[in-house]
This record gives structure tokens, C-alpha cells and sequence, in this order.
């Protein structure tokens, strides 16, 4: 069961069994009795996971579903008390731009690379001194 925001369309939890996920388009933040993840720049981001986590599971009351709380993430004023860049828009890239990756993938991968295919919010790239093409979300790049 999907539900939409009443308040942006960018906004929706998705239900499956006892998992629930908050979709943004810069990443997704799954919950369940076990435990919670995140993909994505919400995972890349330095404190927004686990104060979402910790509002998730210790802000409410025990008699409050799961369901309820995270249907108070789909209002964008209360995510962005806890991740504020989750609107931050994709860059605009198509095949054939030469990239240069930031955040986490910044030290494994220095060297800029050519964007060769685009898949949703994945761009494969072919990057020097690396064997066939890489998948990174276009998120965590830039043009150079």
C-alpha cells in the first residue's frame, strides 16, 4: 500500500508487511520493529538517519503505530527539522558529460569520469583506471 502526501507529491511512504519506507527523491528511510536504513543521500548525510531513527522510535508513545509516525514524515516541515536537503534537486546530467563524484565516493573514485548510460537516478560511468562501468546515483555527482 502506497500512500501519497497530502502536501508534495515528492513525498510517499510505501508499506510491505511489517517494513515501512519513506520515499524523498534524495533517498529512502525504511522502518520496521527491527530496526531502521536508509539509502541514498539520507544515508550519506552526516546526522539525518539516526535523528530520524531516534524520532521514529522514541519521540511517541508506545500505543502510537508505526504507520502513524511515519505518516508524520510525509508533511515537509517536520522532515526538514531532520534532513533538509531531502528536496535538493538531481543535476541535470545526460550521456556523454564528463563528472567528477563528491561525498563518500569522492576519495575511492578522485578522477572524473563520462557518463556512458542513465538509469533513473542511477548514471553508469566509465572512469580511468577502473574495469567496465560503474553505477553511483546521480546525486552524489557533479559536472565538470
Amino acid at each position: 500500500m502506497a500512500t501519497k502526501s497530502k502536501h508534495t507529491p515528492l513525498l510517499s511512504l510505501n508499506v510491505q508487511h511489517e517494513y515501512i519506507t519513506l520515499k524523498t527523491p534524495n533517498g529512502n528511510f525504511t522502518t520496521s520493529y527491527r530496526g531502521a536504513k536508509a539509502s541514498g543521500k539520507l544515508a550519506a548525510h552526516p546526522t539525518a538517519f539516526k535523528k530520524l531513527d531516534n524520532y521514529i522510535h522514541k519521540e511517541f508513545d508506545g500505543n502510537v503505530p508505526f504507520g502513524e509516525r511515519m505518516e508524520t514524515l510525509l508533511e515537509p516541515k517536520v522532515l526538514e527539522r531532520f534532513f533538509p536537503e531531502w528536496n535538493n534537486a538531481l543535476p541535470e546530467l545526460k550521456v556523454g558529460d564528463k563528472v567528477k563524484l563528491t561525498d563518500a565516493f569522492a576519495k575511492k573514485y578522485p578522477h572524473a569520469g563520462i557518463i556512458k548510460q542513465i538509469k533513473r537516478k542511477t548514471a553508469y560511468l566509465e572512469l580511468p583506471n577502473e574495469r567496465g562501468l560503474i553505477g553511483i546515483d546521480m546525486a552524489f555527482m557533479e559536472k565538470v
